[in-house]
């Protein structure tokens, strides 16, 4: 088989894509030759293994494998979505063989639950001092975890066996994701690099209705407000009734409004850096009632739907396909929903996508979200934590490593097996990993990829999920086939979603933050989801038309009910960072 061609270094930014869905672990030796794990066993935690251990080898080798191999107890979560190619099951599979085979691990599953209860057992067994070796766990798991003294630092462990790309990857974002599984300076955690360059929020607009008004493109947000007021006064449907609104929003007003505010310099619900080095919440500054205030303004003009306030997303993307709007903020995949929808319904649709600019002239930055949502722990008193770093590198080298092949690919990331029907189907096998780390440049790299391709007739460059996002593009190129145009805008020649991203936003480093990665203070776990419903009710009255003083007054509720000493906690915990 020959090498697949690597995808590190081809990018400009460090940007997406990680995810750790399954919820297993593992624990080892500390070198790179060991016998079987001499962690302390409990009667429910899966079975006893040997106390026998070999001497560890001085030298840390990333990829060392154990021999004997060892026996690391760990849990799985059990998606009713996840495939198995006949034979194989979440205890054993492609993954867990290449780890015996590559590393000497043999794992060992203590329990299995579906994923919808997976964190009440984990809650269970972290009460019960019940954890397998190693384990997946969500942030306030993590927290408590590490106050109880009940897993292992992973400080040492990281550092000698961590791979580079391991190292590379887990410095994106400006190193907030490592930061996330760091306290006290102790990494306790190996934690999951979440899409991230993906949330780069955009604008999406009715190239079509522009066409129809004589309008040019956008060039500033002041021209975004001024195509607003046009789609909603002008009739840019040709259909002779004034049923069409501007901009296209929902009552989850922080949600659906965040491109909106992010070209005032707003960006609601995070964390920001001060000038004085602290960190202030977003959603109580200056700049979002700005932002509000020209809300207020525009549905008072009526560029925003009236009855926005008791519409959900669903309610609007109903209204999208029915061409009532012809401006969304969103993200690189709104076209797949609700998008899609539009084209459908009227076949001379055509939404394009543009970067967002700011209402002043200021550089745009677009708001991102580093905060990892798991973290993989070790049993505190397991011999050898170092192997579940070891396994992150293994995962990492098989996609993105310098000998990566096509044939691991096809293998271990999505593989083709016999449907029983005389046919093939394709098997998700990544999910089956015990510890998935991606190449946090895996999107732009497969636009890049698909649009390489696209220019020069070869294919070989492509992983078999970019071979996908290619066959969709060229698809809808030859046949304007409607399901295959979401990936064709995604993925597809500028201008798409990845075009702006790249394009823009990574060329220029558009990126702001959220600079709070932790779990949620004791603070923020009694009284956020109060102070939350406070702020949407806010935000949507004043749009409504209540007096913009109510901002001010949400601003001095929000610190006396408990804001003001999250952000105390918030900053104390940036502190220690």
């Amino acid at each position: 088989m020959k090498k697949r061609k690597g995808i590190t270094g081809r990018v400009l930014l460090v940007a997406v894509i990680a995810t750790m869905l399954a919820a297993t672990a593992c624990s080892s030796n500390s070198g790179n030759k060991g016998g079987d794990n001499a962690s302390p066993q409990n009667s429910a935690s899966g079975p006893a293994v040997s106390s026998e251990s070999a001497t560890p080898n001085t030298e840390a080798d990333p990829f060392g494998k154990y021999d004997p191999a060892i026996i690391v107890n760990t849990a799985v979560n059990v998606s009713p979505s996840t495939k198995y190619a006949p034979g194989e099951s979440p205890e054993s599979n492609v993954w867990t063989k290449e780890f015996e085979k590559d590393l000497g691990i043999k794992l060992k599953f203590s329990w299995s639950v579906p994923s919808e209860q997976w964190n009440d057992k984990i809650n269970v067994a972290i009460a019960s001092n019940d954890l397998p070796d190693m384990i997946m766990v969500n942030d306030s798991q993590m927290k408590q975890l590490v106050e109880s003294d009940a897993i292992a630092d992973l400080t040492e462990a990281y550092n000698k066996f961590a791979s580079p790309l391991l190292k590379k990857y887990m410095q994106s974002y400006e190193g907030k994701v490592l930061g996330a599984a760091t306290f006290d300076g102790k990494i306790m955690g190996i934690p999951p690099l979440a899409p991230v360059v993906g949330q780069s929020l955009m604008v999406w607009i009715r190239k079509d209705w522009l066409d129809n008004l004589g309008q040019p493109d956008p060039a500033s947000f002041d021209d975004i407000l001024r195509i607003a007021e046009a789609f909603t006064t002008s009739d840019p449907d040709g259909n002779g009734k004034p049923d069409t609104f501007g901009i296209g929003i929902n009552k989850d007003t922080v949600k659906s409004l965040a491109g909106f505010m992010s070209a005032y310099n707003a960006y609601p619900t995070y964390w920001l850096k001060t000038a004085d080095g602290k960190l202030a919440y977003g959603s109580i500054q200056p700049e979002t009632k700005a932002a509000l205030t020209e809300l207020q303004q525009l549905y008072k003009d009526g560029v925003v739907d009236k009855e926005f306030g008791v519409k959900d997303a669903a309610k609007m993307n109903e209204d999208v396909a029915a061409g009532k709007f012809g401006i969304l903020f969103g993200n690189q995949s709104t076209p797949i929903s609700p998008l899609t929808g539009s084209l459908k319904n009227d076949p001379n649709a055509n939404w394009l996508p543009y970067p967002i600019t700011t209402i002043d002239g200021s550089p745009y930055r677009t708001p991102l979200n580093a905060k990892p949502s798991s973290f993989l722990v070790a049993k505190k008193g397991v011999k050898n934590p170092e192997v579940v770093v070891k396994a992150a590198n293994l995962y990492i080298e098989k996609f993105y490593g310098e000998h990566a092949t096509a044939d691991d690919y096809n293998r271990l990331k999505i593989a083709q097996v016999d449907d029983g029907k005389g046919g093939k189907m394709k098997i998700e096998t990544f999910l089956y990993a015990p510890v998935r780390v991606e190449n946090p440049d895996k999107a732009i790299a497969a636009y890049q990829h698909v649009n390489q391709a696209l220019s020069d007739g070869k294919t070989d460059i492509l992983t078999v999920e970019e071979q996908d996002y290619y066959d969709a593009v060229k698809k809808y190129m030859e046949s304007k086939d409607v399901d295959s145009w979401g990936y064709y805008r995604i993925y597809g020649p500028a201008p798409s979603s990845y075009s702006v991203i790249s394009d823009y936003y990574v060329k220029n480093n558009s990126f702001v933050y959220n600079e709070f990665t932790g779990a949620a203070t004791d603070t923020m776990s009694q009284k956020k989801s109060t102070l939350d419903k406070m702020e949407a009710e806010v935000f949507t009255q004043i749009i409504m038309g209540e007096s913009l003083d109510k901002f001010d007054k949400f601003v001095s509720d929000w610190k006396s009910l408990g804001g003001e000493q999250i952000a105390s906690e918030v900053n104390e915990w940036y502190a220690k960072q």
